[in-house]
């Protein structure tokens, strides 16, 4: 389903051969495989456990922080601001890098390994990678 729905983000209607989810996974069934509903899956499990990591440990950090040094209390203000903070460090340390890569890996029709190190000559690449599309 990623990759469908991914393709149909990245090309035009007219481009395409089908003009929705059902079509497409029919056809991308019959011209490329089922395996190829697949692709764009591994980023997408493996990105799960650092964006949670991120965004549950960030938010613990910055509610610590923002607690009241007085008697311990975070106000709801504070809980906002934590939430709003963790949540802007998983996008820009996670989802964006892991979403590129996921996209341009689907775009290429390539599995997330290949695609990866074909896009990236190692880890420095990688975190420019997002900077660069």
């Amino acid at each position: 389903m990623e990759y469908i729905k991914t393709q149909l983000q990245l090309k035009q209607a007219a481009t395409l051969p089908y003009s929705g989810v059902y079509s497409g996974i029919s056809y991308t069934v019959r011209t490329t495989g089922i395996v190829s509903l697949y692709r764009g899956l591994i980023p997408t499990l493996l990105g799960s456990m650092p964006k949670a990591g991120i965004r549950f440990g960030g938010n613990a950090s910055f509610r610590d922080v923002l607690r009241n040094k007085d008697d311990g209390i975070v106000s709801i203000g504070a809980t906002l601001l934590a939430g709003t903070l963790a949540g802007m460090s998983e996008a820009v340390m996670a989802v964006t890098p892991i979403e590129t890569v996921k996209t341009k890996c689907i775009e290429m029709n390539k599995s997330f390994v290949s695609g990866l190190r074909d896009r990236t000559k190692g880890f420095v690449s990688c975190g420019f990678l997002s900077i660069k599309l």
